[in-house]
């Protein structure tokens, strides 16, 4: 389990013969082929990336307050 989440770019083999995979890479950003992804996947991979981006903030945000609360019960 590598735990990486955003956009990026995983690359692999297919073996037809016995339907596997297997895995080569995971590069954490966009490929400059990113286009040619976008075409045949119909997915604006940019936009996903920072959808993910605001999600993974957006979450932080919650906790960071979560935990200010609970500080300030304790502090007064």
């Amino acid at each position: 389990m590598v735990g990486y989440v955003s956009a990026g770019t995983l690359e692999y083999l297919y073996n037809e013969d016995d339907e596997t995979f297997h895995f080569l890479e995971l590069n954490p950003r966009l490929q400059v082929e990113h286009p040619c992804t976008e075409m045949v996947a119909d997915v604006n991979l940019p936009a996903a990336q920072l959808q993910v981006c605001q999600f993974a903030l957006s979450v932080t945000l919650i906790f960071v307050n979560s935990l200010t609360r609970i500080l300030m019960v304790y502090v007064i």
